[in-house]
């Protein structure tokens, strides 16, 4: 008898995970994620996003991360992050719970506290005249002096 077993090739290995395909899955999945947002105005908070919806909050941060270089993920993870933080903004002053708000602000925004610093500086500056070996020193806080620059007769 014949052997009429035909040989197969080897499968084609699985395509990478950085597919056009894939990132433009991500992208759609955010745009939802903005509509849902303005359709839900009770959502202050992302994990109150997460909660009812199949995608959890780490499977979020992970696709964000992952396609972090693509400026439309960037964009539309900001405009959800900027719907959030608004929301959270103006709850806070509603219930005018304004320590809230500040702290809010302060750790899961990037806010923080306005720092004024003084500082003072001298700068000193020594000036040679070359023949005479003679070495002035001008401080800059101070009026500049006229310097006699010609050489003084002896009589």
């Amino acid at each position: 008898m014949k052997n009429t077993s035909k040989i197969t090739p080897p499968a084609s290995p699985s395509p990478t995970k950085y597919t056009t395909n894939t990132l433009y899955k991500v992208q759609s999945e955010l745009k939802e994620l903005i509509v849902y947002l303005q359709g839900n105005e009770h959502i202050k908070t992302k994990a109150q996003l997460f909660q009812n919806l199949e995608m959890s909050s780490s499977k979020y941060y992970k696709k964000i991360a992952k396609y972090s270089y693509n400026k439309q993920v960037q964009d539309l993870s900001k405009k959800i992050s900027e719907i959030l933080e608004a929301r959270l903004i103006e709850h806070g002053l509603e219930k005018k719970n304004f320590a809230f708000v500040i702290f809010l602000l302060k750790n899961h925004y990037g806010y923080t506290d306005k720092k004024e610093v003084e500082t003072e500086t001298t700068h000193i500056f020594n000036i040679s005249r070359g023949d005479t070996g003679k070495v002035i020193k001008l401080d800059a806080n101070l009026k500049p002096k006229a310097i006699n620059t010609k050489p003084s007769k002896t009589t």
